[in-house]
């Protein structure tokens, strides 16, 4: 009907290509309409150069970090219209269920080089990645028999972070323990150990679980400035 195409008038069809890890922020014009006591708007371009900055802060919400610098603007300027924002992640999760066999790291290998980050990056995330997996078929399921179900389960997680979570049904074992980061390393009392800090040092944060008869460590590097 006219109401219809008269509307269609105003709509504008736009299509982008989202890839994970890509933050989408949403907002009305009462963000760039907000205003100081000299009654200067916050601006698109203001608006952009503090998306652009959140990017290199150590800041973990955007929209938090964008209210904060709206509030510093206005600077107890009375706030003449809504001040609405939405963000979110573009996510992407593969599980991979993998034999305890070094072999099988090269499944991991692929995935992880084929994502959307850094080469760099790629490159640290699979020596981590390599040692963790190796210690788990090399120690994890001592003492089982060879009837014994042996299951491993990598998941790779891309969004605003890289998470890597590796999960057994070995014997109960948490590698966080005993890992010493402000010492030098010392061959005779921490054989077998470098690797490990190495690993761990990569990520920006280690967890570990022991849940229902599995062993879960889980790995997470954010994204944010790299």
């Amino acid at each position: 009907n006219s109401i219809d195409e008269a509307l269609a008038g105003f709509c504008t069809h736009i299509e982008v290509s989202i890839e994970p890890g890509n933050i989408i922020f949403l907002y009305t014009d009462g963000v760039t309409e907000a205003t100081n006591e000299n009654k200067e708007f916050f601006g698109e371009e203001r608006l952009e150069k503090v998306l652009e900055d959140f990017r290199q802060s150590p800041e973990k919400n955007i929209v938090e970090y964008v209210g904060k610098n709206i509030s510093e603007f206005m600077n107890d300027s009375e706030q003449h219209d809504d001040i609405t924002m939405l963000s979110f992640i573009a996510k992407s999760i593969t599980t991979l269920e993998l034999k305890p066999d070094t072999k099988e790291f090269g499944k991991i290998r692929q995935l992880i080089l084929e994502s959307s980050i850094p080469g760099p990056l790629q490159r640290s995330l699979c020596a981590a990645a390599e040692e963790i997996f190796i210690n788990i078929c090399s120690y994890a399921f001592e003492g089982k028999s060879e009837n014994d179900e042996k299951k491993i389960h990598f998941t790779y997680e891309l969004s605003d972070r890289v998470m890597m979570r590796f999960e057994d049904n070995g014997i109960e074992y948490d590698p966080t323990v005993g890992v010493q980061y402000d010492i030098d390393y010392d061959m005779d009392t921490q054989l077998g150990g470098l690797g490990k800090i190495i690993a761990f040092t990569i990520a920006d944060e280690v967890k570990y679980e022991y849940i229902d008869g599995k062993n879960t460590l889980t790995m997470s590097k954010y994204l944010k400035g790299v």
